[in-house]
């Protein structure tokens, strides 16, 4: 088990997993060209496991927002996406970052993490999603 960042060889895996999940559902796919823009203009990690990666992370350091933070439902409620997400965090306070955001779906398992690991929600975007905000202190 281990955390590492993504490389453009990572990207199926990368789309299989966010298609796995049963909430924050998209309607429309991640393209291979979105996944390479965050790679360049920030990061993603991913949690593997004996070669799989079953979690994975991502920031975008231009404007400090955690772009995404997904699990296989297998594995969900391990604890590893406290681990993923404290990495993007830290990153992204390392890059110079004096608020992060994220965004997810209402009345979501998501929101009540965010909750917990310290995030303040903020609002309501255009799209209906939840905005959560982290403030460096």
């Amino acid at each position: 088990m281990s955390i590492r960042l993504a490389t453009r060889a990572d990207i199926p895996e990368l789309q299989i997993i966010r298609r796995s999940v049963t909430e924050n559902v998209l309607t429309s796919i991640i393209t291979e060209e979105m996944i390479i823009d965050v790679m360049e203009k920030g990061r993603i990690w991913i949690y593997d496991l004996e070669g799989q990666a079953v979690w994975f992370s991502a920031a975008d350091k231009r404007t400090s927002n955690i772009w995404a933070l997904f699990v296989l439902p297998a594995w969900e409620k391990r604890g590893i996406g406290k681990r993923l997400i404290h990495e993007a965090v830290q990153w992204l306070w390392l890059e110079g970052a004096r608020t992060i955001w994220l965004t997810t779906d209402p009345h979501t398992r998501a929101e009540e993490f965010y909750q917990r690991q310290g995030w303040t929600r903020c609002g309501i975007e255009p799209d209906g999603e939840i905005r959560y905000e982290l403030m460096r202190t």
